[in-house]
Parts: structure tokens; sequence; C-alpha cells
């Protein structure tokens, strides 16, 4: 275990690192679009390349630190090159076989795709089973099917609007004999 300067990744654009931070690199100046990007490629090679899943992964426990002298710009391309990103509390994890991140791997592609039969192929070999699968699709994007198989490239964006919040809680509700029995997937989802 280390101690790290750096700043959480929740409040990037107002948190200066203290002084002997500021020694070896400036400001953290990360736009909201260039964290995510940090925080999804951290989570994603966690996940696919080392198989292994976060349990607990919200803000407060992903920390950004510029790994330059100078002010980190929103260039994306060098935004991981310039940075490291600590994730926090390890007291939960879920390793993932080699055949899960493949086929968790696919699905993620077919749900980006909007690609019906492999969301459907995929979640079975999940383990979602023939009749689940949409509804896992759903949890996984927090998006209804209809939504999920859209072709359109905004498909998968969720707003959060009130109407985005009571549509997933009519959904949950409606559906939670169904949502039980996703139990039945490996421990990697529940």
């Amino acid at each position: 275990m280390e101690y790290m300067e750096a700043a959480q990744v929740n409040g990037l654009k107002h948190q200066r690192l203290g002084n002997s931070a500021r020694r070896c690199c400036k400001v953290v100046m990360i736009k909201g679009s260039s964290a995510a990007y940090v925080v999804s490629e951290t989570f994603a090679e966690m996940m696919f390349k080392h198989g292994f899943v976060h349990c607990d992964p919200h803000a407060a426990n992903l920390l950004v630190c510029p790994l330059s002298r100078r002010n980190i710009f929103d260039d994306l391309s060098s935004l991981l090159k310039e940075n490291l990103s600590c994730a926090l509390d390890h007291g939960l994890y879920k390793e993932l076989s080699y055949n899960t991140r493949i086929n968790y791997a696919a699905l993620w592609k077919a749900l980006v795709y909007s690609d019906a039969d492999g969301i459907k192929e995929n979640c079975v070999k999940l383990g979602a089973g023939d009749d689940l699968y949409a509804l896992f699709a759903g949890i996984l994007t927090m998006r209804p099917w209809n939504k999920v198989i859209d072709p359109s490239v905004d498909h998968l964006v969720v707003k959060g609007t009130d109407s985005d919040r009571s549509e997933l809680q009519m959904y949950a509700s409606q559906y939670f004999p169904q949502i039980t029995e996703l139990r039945r997937l490996p421990g990697l989802f529940f």
C-alpha cells in the first residue's frame, strides 16, 4: 500500500493537488469526458485484460494523478500516457475466467452494434438463458430492449432525466420476479 497524491475523478476541475504533488506536477485539470475516458479505460483493462472486476466502482474509489510536469490537456490520445488512475478499496473483487471475458466482451460489442442475435448468443453463453437475455441486456445498459436494439448511434445513451428514471423504476417493478431469476447467472453479476 502506498500514499498517492491525486484528485478524485468526480471533482477534477475543482481540486488542486497538495504542495508535494505540485512540485512534480501542476494542477489536474481534466474535462468530464476525459475523466470518463480514463475511468472507462481503467476498468476495461482490469476486466478484459487482467480478468478482475472491481465490485465497488464509484467515483470516490478512483483517483487520477498526472504523470507529467505540465498541465494536463484535453487530448484524449495522450491522456492515458500522461495520467495514472488509482483504483481504491480493493476489498471486493471478482475474478473472471478467460471464456467469461471473451463472452462478455462479445456481448458488449453486440450491444454497441445493436446486434440482437449476438446479444442473445452471448447472454445465453453467460448463463442468462433464452428466456432472460433481453432483460439482462436491459439491466447492463439501463435501457429497454427496444432501445438496446435501436440502430441509432446514441441508442445506449442514458441522459439521466426524470423520464429515464421513471422508466427504469417502472421496468424494475414490472420485471422484479424475472430480475430475481437472473441470480442463476454465475457469481460474476449477482
